[in-house]
């Protein structure tokens, strides 16, 4: 119940940011982190669990800040 639970969340929040086929995101993201979690916590194969894991944090980070608008950051490039 609270994985159906959190990956209706987190589909609700792809398709937000306009992820292509969001639901399918949702539950492969859900289904990494859930099984990576457990590894880790158990010490097993925590090398190989934890790319993964960086894959799914890059790729959403920046695509979601490469969808803010180029005037959002005006401190950063100088144009304040």
């Amino acid at each position: 119940m609270f994985l159906q639970s959190g990956c209706e969340k987190v589909t609700a929040f792809f398709t937000e940011l306009a992820i292509p086929l969001s639901m399918i995101q949702a539950y492969l993201v859900s289904a990494v982190e859930l099984v990576g979690r457990a590894l880790l916590i158990l010490g097993l194969l925590t090398r190989l669990t934890v790319i993964p894991l960086i894959v799914i944090i890059v790729v959403v980070s920046g695509y979601y800040n490469c969808r803010q608008p180029i005037n959002a950051y005006p401190d950063v490039l100088g144009l304040s």
